[in-house]
This record gives structure tokens, sequence and C-alpha cells, in this order.
């Protein structure tokens, strides 16, 4: 897939990101004090209306090209270990180090603070992730970075 076309998916991205935020939000736990702590010590504003949902199956979109464009990216596998929505954070039941993944994915919802919409933060996101791949990105550099000093 190529970068004009994907740009072209991002309202059906957004809509399907705002979905499962909204379902990990109505169904999801609060933050433990632990959990909350890490939050406020990163510098989300919004700590109060992140829930996050324990699951063994992945969320995964039912439309057929958003499934592909996510495994193509390598967002979205049976081996995701976590997923930010903005303030739904999912985690797979299984992680081993959920505070390492948690503590990643709230690094995501900062930067969807900063971005100031889903459609913002998920069009840069999206886009660094096709034109140097997953790993190299800077968002996922930062929210990787941000882990080592966070659980340090």
């Amino acid at each position: 897939m190529n970068i004009e076309f994907i740009l072209t998916l991002i309202p059906k991205v957004c809509e399907w990101l705002e979905y499962q935020e909204n379902n990990i939000i109505s169904i999801g736990r609060d933050l433990t004090p632990e959990e909350l702590a890490i939050a406020k010590r990163i510098g989300i504003k919004n700590y109060d209306i992140i829930r996050v949902y324990e699951s063994s199956v992945v969320p995964n979109p039912s439309d057929i090209v958003l499934k592909e464009l996510g495994k193509q990216i390598g967002l979205i596998s049976t081996n995701t270990s976590g997923i930010c929505f903005r303030y739904g954070i999912f985690i797979h039941e299984n992680t081993i180090d959920k505070k390492a993944v948690l503590t990643h994915e709230l690094i995501h919802t900062l930067q969807y603070e900063r971005f100031g919409s889903i459609k913002a933060f998920i069009t840069q996101y999206l886009k660094e992730c096709i034109e140097v791949g997953y790993h190299q990105s800077d968002l996922e550099k930062e929210a990787c970075e941000g882990v080592k000093l966070v659980t340090m």
C-alpha cells in the first residue's frame, strides 16, 4: 500500500480507533495507583479518563482493507501485546511485562494529547510507519525510550 492510498483511509481508521476507545472506556478498568502515578509522571493531562482492557482477543478491524493495513505496518497481529486507542488502552492478558507495555501505550496517549486529535496523531504515526518503518518511527522510538526512563 502506498502512502497516498493509506491517507485516504484516515477517516475509516479514525472511526475504528474512536469505536475502540469508546468501547474500552465503557468496559475497561481504571488505572491502578501505580499506573496513575506513571501517567501523571509522563505528563498526561486527562489521566483520569484512561481505561485499560485486558483480554486474549486482540482488537482487529472488521474492514478487510484496514485489517490488511494493520498487518502490513505491523500494528496488529496475534502477537500484539498492547494498543493505544487514545484514552482506551488494550493489553493482551498474556503479556509478561504489563507495566512496560502499559507505560509504552501511555506514552502514545501523551502523544495523542500533544497532537490534539486522533486524526492528527494517527496521520503522523502512519506516515512514519510507512516511510521509515514501525520500529524506526520517531513516535514509536519515543514510546520505547520513555519506557526505559519511567521503569528504571
